[in-house]
């Protein structure tokens, strides 16, 4: 209907105020993986009960461009050009360690668990010139009375890896640390950078998701400094579950996290480390036959871990077009995710469960240029927590 199209284009060019920064929304959601909701909420806020408007919101693909302002055809155009300034020769040839990992809530005693977390010793970080450690989960999330967990937990958890990560690196020193809930992220620098170079924390952000915004998931984005180059890092911690609305409310969040990168566009580049809980979509019968295999000690072949790829939700999101500003480097590992605690063997629930690439690190900027010696893995060998904590270990080139 045409004159209800009028009067909504109207009503929306005329009280703007009615949405939060329409184009900011525009960038994050809109037009995206979660059209028809946004869509939903914007017809909402015109407080109509119109049959004519809730029909339109079954149509989000043809509304987008009812309702997009013709101002945000250039911002479209612009929105995956982000990242153009090209490396400093200061900044070229720096490595970057990146570790992420889902820690359950295990809360490490700094005396005893070195042993527990020797893992790091495996892989060249003492070359690095900067080790990035993004943590989820510092504290248990399952549980109903969270409140409470966090207020009686989370300062002693955050302290206790505070305290064993730089037993961790004795190479480096520690210059930022920072803690959202269940989140924290943790920078060191090579010692002899630290002496010789300037590095700075120069920004953090922070972005709530989760429930009531109470940032049970979410993300903590630092902008550093190095050389007079910045680079971002961010851990993230994206909505669980394996429902179709699990997996939309996922993309909808990575384009909020992308939407917090870009609001700083003079990076060289951004490292997204997190628990992004995306999926894989195999059978029950596909899924215990690479159990078994995995749990016999086989190598996983190529070929087994390319056949189950094609089936995880990250990869056939990044083959999209309004997600190909996030690039991963190849996956030669096996899913990271469930496994029994303290065990190194799956943990399918009684078949209900599927192994799942959860734990990931994305990279974000054309200018950042990965050498070929890189390292990107997982380690089977860590046992304290449901997940395994993910490394990559990359020197940046021209």
């Amino acid at each position: 209907d045409q004159n209800v199209i009028e009067d909504l284009r109207k009503k929306l060019f005329i009280e703007k105020k009615e949405i939060q920064t329409p184009i900011e929304l525009f960038h994050t959601k809109e037009g995206r993986s979660r059209k028809a909701s946004i869509f939903s909420r914007m017809l909402n806020s015109f407080s109509t009960q119109d049959p004519k408007i809730v029909k339109l919101i079954e149509y989000a693909d043809l509304l987008i461009e009812v309702f997009r302002p013709k101002e945000l055809d250039f911002l479209e155009q612009s929105f995956d050009q982000s990242f153009q300034l090209p490396l400093s020769a200061a900044s070229q040839n720096l490595t970057f360690g990146l570790i992420t990992f889902n820690v359950s809530g295990f809360a490490p005693d700094p005396e005893k668990d070195i042993p527990r977390l020797d893992f790091v010793n495996k892989y060249p970080f003492d070359s690095c010139d900067l080790v990035v450690f993004a943590f989820q989960e510092i504290i248990a999330m399952k549980s109903k009375n969270l409140v409470s967990i966090v207020i009686e937990s989370r300062e002693e958890h955050f302290r206790a890896w505070t305290l064993i990560v730089p037993k961790l690196f004795p190479n480096h020193v520690l210059m930022y640390n920072k803690g959202l809930v269940g989140l924290a992220l943790m920078i060191l620098v090579k010692k002899s950078l630290a002496e010789n170079s300037e590095v700075s924390v120069v920004q953090t952000e922070i972005l709530r998701l989760g429930m009531l915004n109470f940032a049970n998931k979410g993300s903590i984005l630092t902008r550093v400094m190095i050389n007079q180059q910045k680079f971002n890092f961010l851990t993230c911690h994206l909505t669980s579950g394996t429902s179709e609305k699990a997996l939309a409310s996922r993309e909808e969040d990575l384009l909020r996290v992308h939407s917090l990168l870009v609001k700083d566009r003079s990076s060289a580049g951004s490292f997204i480390l997190g628990d992004l809980n995306f999926r894989c979509k195999m059978s029950q019968k596909e899924a215990k036959e690479f159990v078994t295999e995995f749990d016999e000690g086989r190598q996983v072949s190529r070929e087994a871990l390319d056949r189950i790829l094609e089936q995880d939700e990250l990869r056939k999101l990044l083959a999209k077009k309004d997600y190909q500003f996030f690039k991963e480097l190849t996956v030669d590992f096996p899913p990271t995710y469930r496994f029994y605690v303290n065990q190194k063997a799956y943990d399918l629930a009684e078949g209900t469960r599927i192994p799942s690439w959860t734990d990931r690190v994305l990279i974000s900027g054309d200018s950042l240029n990965i050498g070929q010696d890189f390292v990107y893995t997982a380690d089977f060998d860590t046992t304290v927590s449901d997940h395994k904590p993910v490394v990559l270990i990359c020197k940046l080139t021209t």
